[in-house]
């Protein structure tokens, strides 16, 4: 077998196959009379498994190494996970191309009456909507709930409570009390039956990363604890 045929056999160009043999990985196989290379099939099968290895990611240095092939699956078991959170986010983004779905920032403005709180609320939307955090589900909630009365008097509610947060101190003694009542109508409000809709994030986002004032941030710190 000519070194073309196994070229061809193999996928690669007739060089590719050469610089195997002059890196050593694959023995150089005998010759004929005319001084031209004769591959046998243990050749072609050894340049086949050398490519694999290759075109799978693992270093020609390491191909002789005994753990090659797990290193290679390895290797490929890391790609095909980066490739399926890639994949996750633009189905994210196809569901939601500009974040939140418009409708519902909307209601939400209409509903919070406090601009920094706003946008918090929106940036938050935007986020979990680019993410993949929030679902299709999730929008149906939050749609069902910005159209519900009751829900939509707690979370004014909440608004004016937070807006008080702002104005304590964390050690206030009432801090306690207002904590309590403004955690009864996050589960009320708009939020109501939200959080089994959402998927599992991957955003290290933490408390300290949201504006707060005064109180608010212990207080969120205590209403977020466990989700």
């Amino acid at each position: 077998m000519k070194i073309s045929d196994v070229a061809a056999a193999v996928g690669c160009s007739v060089r590719s196959v050469r610089h195997l043999h002059e890196r050593g990985v694959v023995p150089e196989p005998a010759r004929t009379s005319g001084n031209y290379r004769d591959y046998s099939v243990s050749d072609l099968v050894a340049v086949i498994r050398a490519r694999a290895l290759i075109d799978a990611g693992v270093p020609v240095a390491d191909i002789e190494r005994e753990d090659a092939v797990q290193r290679s699956i390895a290797m490929l078991d890391g790609h095909i996970a980066h490739l399926e959170r890639q994949r996750s986010r633009l189905l994210a983004i196809a569901e939601a191309p500009a974040g939140c779905p418009r409708d519902i920032s909307d209601k939400l403005a209409d509903v919070i009456d406090d601009a920094a709180l706003l946008q918090i609320e929106l940036d938050s939307w935007d986020l979990m909507a680019l993410t993949g955090v929030a679902t299709e589900a999730t929008w149906a909630q939050l749609r069902a709930n910005l159209k519900d009365a009751s829900c939509v008097e707690a979370a004014r509610k909440s608004v004016n409570v937070w807006g008080e947060l702002g104005a304590m101190h964390s050690r206030d003694v009432d801090v306690p009390q207002i904590s309590a009542t403004l955690s009864a109508l996050f589960a009320r409000g708009i939020m109501r039956d939200v959080l089994p809709t959402l998927r599992q994030g991957s955003v290290p986002l933490q408390v300290k990363d949201l504006p707060t004032r005064g109180a608010q941030r212990v207080v969120l710190e205590e209403l977020t604890r466990g989700i």
